[in-house]
């Protein structure tokens, strides 16, 4: 099976130093993989370098990209912009700070839809209804009138979903959607995403430092620290029989419902330092 998305011996830095070192993995089509690892792992980052939206000061020094035969890195800017949104889109992390406060909730859905897909403000508000009703949201013609500030977290998230399938792009990267929800709501909007992601046999890159969200959504899986990969494969030969000891180390530190009497075990300081050793090697 050819990936949708091949990422092979991805490297990039910043003043600091190396942010991705040598990252490879693949992403079949339809299928959810999750980028897994604690904060300044390199999710984030290797998302961002598949959108083109690295941030100032972080440089891609080798690597390919390849979506769909093309290499990304190697795209003009226009050309990129042109995939966006129509082959490639995101949901981001914090709905409060991706909507725009200043501008109704209709007219931030039908952008794309009367940029790219060329259809008439009133067609364009018809399917963003239709989509609004999709994520679940009850009465979409009156929240499509509303600004993103009269909506709760929760509603503003899966407007953003809305946005995200608006297209029906081949690839969705969702980085941490579920950050800024409480736990009920986090569960709803996973099985949301899960069930739109189906519906649509779209394929999902999944940013997320929660193992618990891990196992609820992904098919597979790719553990990094320090930018590095150190281990990927099913989900659930992973969380059955992980085999790499920082693996083990970010189970055993995670919560686990169906043993509430179980007590969390921090990530062992000596096994840091053996990581950081490796790396710097």
């Amino acid at each position: 099976m050819t990936p949708v998305i091949d990422i092979r011996g991805l490297s990039a830095r910043s003043a600091a130093g190396p942010v991705l070192r040598g990252v490879s993995l693949s992403v079949n089509a339809g299928e959810v993989m999750a980028l897994v690892g604690e904060s300044g792992a390199g999710k984030s980052t290797i998302a961002k370098a598949v959108l083109g939206i690295l941030p100032a000061g972080i440089t891609v020094t080798s690597g390919t990209i390849i979506f769909e035969g093309e290499d990304l890195l190697a795209l003009p800017a226009k050309a990129l912009r042109e995939l966006l949104g129509v082959r490639i889109a995101l949901i981001p992390q914090d709905p409060q700070t991706s909507l725009n406060p200043a501008r109704r909730i209709g007219d931030q859905l039908t952008d794309g839809l009367r940029l790219r897909a060329g259809l008439s403000r009133s067609a364009a508000m018809a399917r963003a209804s239709e989509l609004l009703n999709d994520v679940r949201i009850h009465e979409p013609e009156l929240v499509l009138r509303r600004y993103p500030h009269e909506l709760s977290g929760g509603m503003r998230q899966r407007v953003l979903i809305a946005q995200a399938f608006s297209l029906n792009p081949h690839v969705i990267i969702a980085d941490e959607p579920t950050t800024a929800l409480d736990v009920t709501v986090q569960k709803q909007v996973l099985r949301l995403i899960r069930d739109m992601q189906r519906q649509h046999r779209t394929t999902l890159l999944f940013v997320t430092h929660d193992l618990g969200v891990v196992a609820q959504i992904s098919d597979r899986m790719t553990v990094l620290y320090g930018g590095k990969v150190l281990e990927q494969g099913a989900t659930a030969a992973i969380l059955r029989a992980p085999q790499h000891p920082y693996t083990r180390a970010l189970l055993a530190a995670s919560p686990r419902y169906d043993m509430p009497e179980q007590s969390l075990k921090p990530v062992p300081e000596e096994l840091i330092l053996e990581l950081k050793r490796e790396i710097a090697g």
